[in-house]
């Protein structure tokens, strides 16, 4: 049904909206619809909308909705239909009166026309400046290899051209020769988008068009060479990667950074084109190439014939470095792990994924800090970062399938509580003032509202409004948001159960970091977890009653992560074969001691429950055991006293699994 009246005061402004048959979204007047005016004599004819405001149909006061939407309308003063789908928003308010302003529409209004003048933004400004970046950083890199031709630097310097010359190859440009090739290999996997590896191998499927780019040919190219310099990384701790790959992506990051700072050109395009995404989404979720650069200097390599980057001890001096705080970690994971921290946290990347907090949130209520929680909710982030109590109350099943969870959002909302505050600032990020904005649904009802926006009902709807909307933030920002990576895991653990152990190695370990011994703080609060996790596998308290410290449902599953944090760092690389002499006597002209050792230590296998009871399906666990060696050593007439270096020797031999007592047959399969 059209609209048969307006207000006469609005005429001149939707005269060319309101006739039979016009379209607002392609603009113009039906020539055969325009009213003419009146000869000379005659009276004004009757305009198609000049009825009266009481006798003219109105669909809100007379359409009969259906009997169930009519009860629901009753009940909560309010109702929507949710089955009469509206694709065309003008022309329903147009055959719709009295019109109801919702901010769901308004929010729509704004997402719609955000992602007009995005892709309008792209097209005329952003794809230009990029195309800028790539065509100096090819100069410049190119320029870098003819000066480290033949130097420890080489390599470096050609994964900085690839890392252009694939750019370009995605942008319809031809990627230099020297890289050529490789680049080609790399666009296939892009272009095709099918492969998921774990790191350091990367999810080819992020480079799937979507969004906006799905339906513009013409940026699709743009969507490839920027995803494919924001994701590309170089770690500046050692992970998962080869030792070599780190060495050589963590020198490439150097002279990446060299460039930008040394080339006019690239450095004036780089600072651009990244000013514009930080006005647009914010700052990258990564440390940027200038920033390696800067570390670089500071580290003060010793003068050399070398190149200093090309010095034995530059790279661990530069890993020293970026241990400092100064250096942030990523909040985000952006691609699949085996394990937690077979990524480095501390990466360098020419563009970087942008940092969305909705992002950080959805990782952070997923393993490993939810146990078997591997995909967020929406709901997530509107019970943290929007503050709505109703998003938590609909959490509720989660909480119950997933203990921990619930303190996770809650220690979530404590952190993060105060984002939409910051974000409220014409300096803020358009995503965050956007993703701001949509906390205010959250907010009780100003007073005088209707009474029906007092209700459950209507909380539920604005929820529903802030997720819609957050949705098409994300869509439209599909590209330069950073996407959570939940890592994939086998998380399941059995604990000894022998919690009086556990407190007095505690105990000890407390004492001794009282004298600055390292790593005893961390043992301490290992024993500590160890003894909930007891309390639980010996029945004497249930999951929810434990109270686990930070990350131990993670450290308690993935004992290695635990290893890697808090032993490694203090021992480096440990032999556990150790060999002592205990005893000696002297028998005429004949020399005995008793040495006892340490061997290897030995996979052990269990059959139980885990502790926590999370994953029936898992009845056999796997961890180690030391294996004990005794013997006696007779000799000349002066004791023989075995080494370490000695004993480590024997074993390498395979001649120290008869000095193994007897009795241990009992539980070791030889």
């Amino acid at each position: 049904m059209r609209a048969r009246w307006l207000p006469t005061l609005t005429l001149a402004v939707v005269t060319f909206a309101v006739l039979p048959g016009c379209s607002f979204l392609t603009g113009g007047i039906p020539r055969n619809d325009r009213v003419e005016s009146p000869r000379e004599g005659e009276d004004a004819p009757q305009e198609p909308w000049a009825h009266d405001w009481h006798t003219a149909p109105n669909p809100a006061r007379d359409e009969k909705l259906p009997r169930r939407a009519e009860q629901r309308l009753d009940e909560n003063g309010f109702v929507v239909l949710g089955t009469v789908p509206v694709f065309d928003v003008t022309q329903f308010h147009f055959d719709h009166y009295p019109n109801f302003i919702t901010s769901d529409v308004v929010l729509y209004v704004f997402g719609t026309l955000f992602r007009g003048g995005l892709v309008q933004h792209e097209r005329e400004t952003l794809s230009p400046m990029l195309g800028k970046l790539v065509s100096a950083g090819i100069d410049a890199a190119q320029g870098d290899l003819h000066h480290y031709q033949g130097t420890a630097l080489e390599d470096a310097a050609r994964a900085n051209l690839l890392l252009f010359g694939v750019a370009a190859a995605l942008l319809g440009n031809e990627a230099p020769p020297p890289v050529a090739g490789e680049a080609a290999q790399i666009v296939a996997k892009i272009e095709a988008a099918e492969e998921t590896g774990f790191y350091p191998g990367e999810d080819w499927t992020i480079y799937a068009a979507r969004g906006h780019y799905a339906e513009n040919a013409d940026l699709l190219g743009y969507f490839r060479a920027t995803k494919w310099l924001s994701r590309y990384i170089m770690p500046l701790q050692r992970g998962a990667e080869a030792a070599d790959e780190s060495d050589l992506r963590l020198r490439q990051a150097v002279l990446l950074g060299q460039m930008i700072r040394d080339d006019q050109a690239l450095g004036d395009a780089f600072r651009a084109y990244t000013d514009e995404l930080n006005f647009l989404i914010g700052a990258p979720d990564s440390i940027d190439p200038v920033t390696v650069a800067d570390a670089a200097d500071k580290v003060k390599l010793v003068a050399s014939s070398m190149h200093p980057l090309a010095l034995p001890h530059a790279l661990p001096a530069l890993r020293a470095e970026f241990a400092s705080s100064a250096y942030p970690e990523s909040a985000i994971m952006p691609v699949p792990q085996r394990s937690p921290g077979d990524l480095p946290a501390k990466y360098c990347q020419l563009i970087g994924e942008r940092y969305v907090v909705d992002s950080e949130i959805m990782q952070r209520t997923c393993f490993p800090w939810v146990g078997e929680r591997f995909l967020p909710s929406g709901l997530d982030v509107a019970a943290t970062a929007l503050g709505s109590e109703c998003a938590k109350t609909h959490l509720q099943p989660e909480f119950a399938e997933h203990p921990g969870l619930e303190g996770q959002v809650d220690a979530l909302a404590t952190e993060f509580g105060g984002f939409s505050a910051d974000a409220d600032s014409d300096a803020a990020p358009i995503y965050d003032q956007w993703l701001g904005t949509l906390a205010e649904l959250a907010t009780d009802v100003p007073a005088g509202a209707p009474q029906f926006m007092a209700g459950d009902a209507w909380r539920d709807k604005q929820l529903n409004t802030a997720l819609a909307s957050w949705a098409m933030l994300r869509h439209d920002y599909v590209l330069y948001g950073k996407q959570s990576m939940a890592p994939a895991c086998i998380c399941a653990a059995m604990v000894e159960p022998v919690p009086e152990v556990y407190r007095r190695i505690g105990q000890m370990a407390s004492a001794l970091d009282g004298h600055d011994f390292e790593g005893m703080a961390g043992v301490a609060e290992l024993c500590r977890n160890l003894q909930e996790a007891c309390a639980v596998e010996l029945g004497q308290k249930t999951r929810e009653e434990v109270r686990l410290d930070e990350s131990y449902d993670v450290y308690l599953a993935h004992f290695g992560h635990w290893l890697l944090k808090y032993f490694t760092p203090h021992v480096g690389v440990h032999d556990p074969t150790t060999v002592v002499d205990v005893a000696s006597t002297k028998q005429g002209d004949q020399a005995g001691v008793l040495e006892v050792a340490t061997g290897p230590l030995y996979p052990i296998y269990a059959k139980g429950a885990g502790w926590d009871g999370q994953r029936p399906e898992f009845d056999r666990f796997v961890g180690l055991a030391m294996s004990y060696h005794e013997w006696q050593a007779w000799s000349g007439e002066n004791a023989k006293r075995m080494t370490d270096e000695q004993w480590r020797k024997t074993i390498r031999a395979g001649d120290h699994r008869d000095r193994r007592p007897e009795w241990t047959e009992s539980f070791m399969a030889r």
